[in-house]
């Protein structure tokens, strides 16, 4: 938009707007004015139409004066006479008074005489009887006791307001006794409208107080009444306004609503007096911008234009030419800004010439420079960094090229999933720098065991995957992972030691080309995994049952880690008799878990699921401090003073750097003295971390906590094994223990067994002791203590007290 046109726009919003405040500054003031002039006149004329009716009340009670303080109305109370009722009492001489009727009552209020306008005596009978109940009203009968002037008012006969005026009959001198009450009647009828209107010049209607207010609905006039207001207005149109009075009856209740209808003259007389003004104000306004624009044209805006005519013909062909404007005003003084401004662009202009030509140098340069670095950067992406082979993301997308392929050519591929099995012993030990030395041999071994075209990759850690292509059928992927095994076996060197890599692969085979690349991967994984659990340095080919297996696991982690929340894993104890006294001497704490679905899970099968998530540490402390509750508990009872509990610890949990600090935390808890807990660990964890296990047994020692080797004669002990550990108790595996009487070689072992731990000093469990038979040998040989169901089953903390209180600490040999 130019210029002049955002000045005409700014000048008239402007102009428009202060125009439009100042109209509404004024009009608002000078318009509340007149309303306030025009409310009070409105006001003045409501009252004055409620005045002339209050007025008309007064002239009845005057009329009523005169015949109250007649000597005629009194001797006619006394006497009765007829001239009286025959003069004074006829129709004619009521109407030349102008009222709707007249009642004579006696001092007890008993109609004496009465005489009704046949217009309202619309029931003769029943207007002198309502009359008469009126008066008979405390608040009347109070007020014409007390007052000689009588009452004046409205009361509502038969559904027809009346007005009522009433007074003591008296002498004209004023003396003597009252002897009644005069009342004169007037109905509102139209005949009082017409009076009131000639009255107060205003037109004027009169409603029963309810009927109005119901049929309007006017909480206004609930208002009037509630606050005793003496007029109300209300706009019923933009040229009429509505007042409205209450009446009150005698009994001060609203009975009647005066409204009257007025012309709003004032207001029209204002707002014509405001549109003139604002007339005015509008030609004012255009006048002003009228000459706002013109000064803003010729002196500013025309110089503009000129000087934008002249700089149009100034660009990079004539970078010599220049503006020239006259005058010395804000103008010219930019026109002078500009010239300086084009002498400082011209010189520039060279300037940039000469620098141009050096960055397109320069950009030459960095572009190869870009080359170079975005094939370095495109290449870290998708490369392992340490052994140079394609990572994860890369080997996806070759696995995904290979299902492409699989479509075009039919032949199957396979996935290798390879997991190092000693590389956390390598790496822990012997530093990263050697664990990095054998992931970079390992890639070599990979690498040399492959085809042309198959891809090794790198996922992270110890793993590996190995993508062959065009396969006709598995046993291609079992010539490639046998080759791996068979160089695995071969020693690596890493610095100036030799170690081995070991390894468990998994091969997933398929020719379906709709399988996805993560099925393929999961697959091969899966397998890896039954690999290692069938002894590791092995492979394994997946098929469906795995992936069954595979789910029920996954199932029962799941369940697993609800349990213990929801109360499923309790203990049980097995007891441990001593073989020379046939007495408990102890019990060993077992974990069991009661599924709600599948009631028993074996711990064979949870414990292994705990280990690997983790949940072990949970549940192990909690099996210690129910078992150190429970023992505390047992050795309180007659002959079991020495009686020891023992709790199998897992490697996972001799392994955290805090596991003392639990087992204090736990005695500390529960109070039991340490010599009552017996730790159990097994065999293969002395040969995966020998220091630190050393380290630790020797503190938990120092607690006064005994320590026992479980299933001992299955793993890799030995006599020197055994002398670099604080053992206290050997347990002899419950597998050469069942054997006894079948196989020499187990009786050899257990005769064996006990030989070293009586030249060790260590005391001995026979584990799973069946009949007594066993029991027999393993006596007969020297063990003290034996555990089995020959003795007992395990037992809940609830029966296993039951059987120690009952049977006085000894159990019946003949138990299931």
């Amino acid at each position: 938009m130019k210029i002049r046109y955002r000045l005409l726009l700014a000048i008239t919003l402007t102009v428009g707007l202060s125009s439009v405040a100042v109209h509404y500054a004024s009009t608002e003031p000078i318009k509340n004015s007149f309303r306030l002039l025009e409310t009070e006149r409105a006001e003045e004329d409501v009252l004055r139409v409620s005045q002339a009716f209050v007025k008309m009340q007064d002239d009845l009670h005057t009329k009523s004066a005169d015949w109250a303080n007649s000597d005629d109305s009194y001797e006619f109370m006394s006497s009765g006479n007829k001239e009286f009722r025959n003069s004074k009492l006829q129709r004619n001489a009521i109407e030349q008074l102008r009222v709707s009727g007249i009642l004579l009552f006696n001092s007890k209020m008993q109609l004496k005489a009465s005489t009704v306008l046949p217009s309202v005596a619309y029931n003769n009978s029943s207007i002198p009887s309502h009359v008469q109940s009126e008066l008979q009203k405390k608040d009347v009968v109070a007020h014409l006791e007390n007052k000689r002037e009588g009452i004046v008012g409205l009361i509502e006969v038969g559904k027809r307001p009346m007005m009522l005026s009433v007074r003591g009959i008296h002498k004209s001198t004023g003396d003597g006794v009252r002897r009644g009450w005069i009342v004169f009647l007037r109905a509102v009828d139209d005949t009082v409208i017409l009076e009131l209107g000639e009255v107060s010049r205003q037109k004027a209607r009169i409603l029963p107080f309810v009927n109005s207010v119901q049929s309007s609905d006017s909480e206004q006039e609930g208002d009037l009444l509630k606050n005793r207001r003496t007029v109300h207005l209300a706009e019923i149109s933009p040229s009429e306004i509505e007042g409205s009075s209450v009446v009150r009856d005698i009994h001060d209740e609203p009975i009647l609503t005066i409204k009257t209808r007025l012309l709003r003259r004032i207001s029209a007389e204002g707002m014509r007096a405001i549109n003139n003004i604002n007339s005015n104000l509008l030609y004012i306004a255009l006048f002003f911008c009228a000459v706002i624009v013109f000064v803003i044209e010729h002196f500013a805006v025309l110089r503009i234009s000129n000087l934008i005519t002249q700089l149009k013909r100034i660009n990079g062909s004539s970078p010599s030419l220049r503006v020239e404007l006259a005058g010395k005003d804000e103008v010219s003084a930019l026109s002078d800004r500009i010239n300086e401004m084009l002498s400082e662009i011209e010189g520039n202009t060279l300037e940039l010439k000469r620098r141009e030509e050096q960055l397109v140098l320069q950009n030459e340069n960095l572009e190869q420079i870009v080359v170079e670095r975005t094939q370095q950067i495109e290449y870290q992406a998708f490369h392992d960094k340490l052994t140079g082979l394609p990572n994860r993301a890369l080997f996806s997308d070759r696995l995904r090229f290979a299902f492409d392929k699989m479509k075009r050519n039919h032949k199957g591929i396979a996935t290798l999933f390879i997991d190092l099995d000693n590389f956390k012993v390598i790496n822990d030990s012997l530093g990263h720098d050697m664990g990095d030395e054998l992931l970079i041999a390992v890639t070599k071994v990979l690498t040399g065991s492959i085809r042309p075209g198959d891809t090794v990759a790198r996922l992270g850690g110890d793993e590996f995957t190995i993508l062959l292509e065009e396969l006709h059928d598995f046993s291609e992927a079992e010539v490639i992972a046998n080759r791996i095994l068979t160089k695995f076996r071969e020693p690596i060197l890493l610095g100036n030691r030799e170690t081995y890599a070991g390894g468990s692969i998994g091969i997933a085979f398929t020719e379906d080309p709709e399988l996805s690349t993560e099925t393929i991967l999961k697959n091969a994984d899966i397998a890896m995994y039954r690999a290692k659990a069938a002894g590791k340095s092995n492979y394994m080919v997946f098929d469906e049952s795995m992936n069954e297996h595979a789910l029920e696991r996954l199932e029962l982690e799941t369940a697993l880690r609800k349990a213990m929340d929801s109360g499923e894993i309790h203990v049980e104890y097995q007891p441990i008799i001593g073989l020379e006294n046939n007495q408990v001497v102890g019990a060993e704490a077992l974990a069991r878990w009661t599924h709600p679905n599948r009631g028993q899970i074996s711990p064979d099968l949870f414990i292994p699921i705990a280990e690997d998530t983790g949940l072990i540490f949970s549940i192990g402390y909690w099996v210690l401090e129910q078992a150190c509750v429970n023992a505390k508990q047992w050795i309180q009872l007659p002959g079991l003073e020495e009686f020891v509990v023992c709790v199998n610890l897992s490697g996972k949990q001799i392994q955290r750097s805090d596991v003392v600090e639990q087992v204090h935390a736990v005695l500390e808890k529960t109070g039991l003295p340490p010599h009552h807990l017996k730790l159990e660990i097994t065999e293969s964890i002395l040969i995966e971390d020998r220091e630190g296990v050393v380290a630790k047994m020797e503190q938990l020692k120092n607690l006064g906590v005994k320590l026992a080797l479980d299933d001992f004669g299955t793993g890799y002990s030995s006599l020197s094994t055994l002398r670099s550990f604080p053992i206290d108790t050997l347990k002899i595996d419950r597998a050469f223990v069942n054997q006894l009487g079948h196989d020499d070689s187990s009786l050899a072992i257990v005769q064996a067994i006990l030989a070293l731990a009586h030249t060790m000093k260590m005391d001995v469990v026979g584990e799973g002791v069946e009949n007594s038979y066993q029991e027999g040998i393993i006596r007969e040989l020297g063990c003290q203590n034996g555990q089995g169901y020959h003795y007992d089953k395990p037992l809940s903390a609830e029966n296993i007290t039951t059987r120690f209180t009952q049977n006085s600490q000894t159990l019946g040999l003949d138990a299931a």
